[in-house]
């Protein structure tokens, strides 16, 4: 653990989140995981992960950062309005990736269902320019999952649903999928609602 990284990075989150940075300081991790830290051939950190009898790399062993340049690209150049939700941060790759080519205004919802791979993340990975940016909104779960629901009524209307980004992290549909897919229905409906009343609100 890097106290230094992790300091650095609850203080860039305290521009935005005082309350949440501090209960950070405080968390002891609950989800039952190893992570290991390793360097991939192309020099980037990596974590190795192990639940139960399952284990893989939350990123590329030989080439991590290669699989990031292709996310960027596919997802191209969003709206400024745009709301993206991850679902899933690893090592913090994609984040980092979507925080630094997209503009200011764009509203990042990161859900990560894993506490111990949060703060192994804040632990390790600097993401203190990232965190100053913009007021990213963490969700992690078993510290604050219950505001899920109200970010992302406060984030989505009618004005940018059509901007509406969701990205699953690769590697977490085979170890966190089960945890993710509820978040990921509400968000559906969440859609469903919106444009519903729209519709109802036509017809009048």
């Amino acid at each position: 653990m890097s106290k230094e990284i992790f300091e650095k990075n609850l203080s860039a989150m305290e521009k935005w989140y005082p309350s949440f940075a501090e209960l950070l300081r405080e968390r002891e991790p609950k989800d039952d995981v190893d992570i290991m830290v390793e360097t991939s051939w192309d020099g980037e950190k990596i974590f190795r992960l192990q639940k139960g009898d399952r284990r893989l790399f939350l990123g590329g062993k030989r080439n991590a950062k290669e699989p990031i340049q292709m996310w960027t690209k596919r997802i191209g150049e969003l709206n400024q309005y745009a709301p993206v939700f991850l679902f899933g941060l690893g090592s913090g790759a994609y984040l980092k990736a979507l925080i630094q080519n997209t503009k200011k205004k764009v509203n990042v919802i990161a859900y990560e269902p894993s506490d111990t791979l949060f703060l192994k993340m804040l632990e390790e990975i600097d993401l203190s320019k990232e965190i100053e940016n913009r007021p990213i909104a963490f969700i992690v779960n078993g510290i604050n999952e219950t505001e899920f629901a109200a970010v992302m009524s406060k984030v989505l209307v009618l004005e940018n649903i059509e901007f509406l980004k969701e990205e699953i992290h690769p590697n977490y549909k085979e170890i966190y999928l089960e945890e993710i897919l509820p978040y990921i229905r509400l968000l559906h409906r969440c859609v469903e609602m919106v444009m519903m009343n729209y519709n109802t609100r036509k017809k009048l």
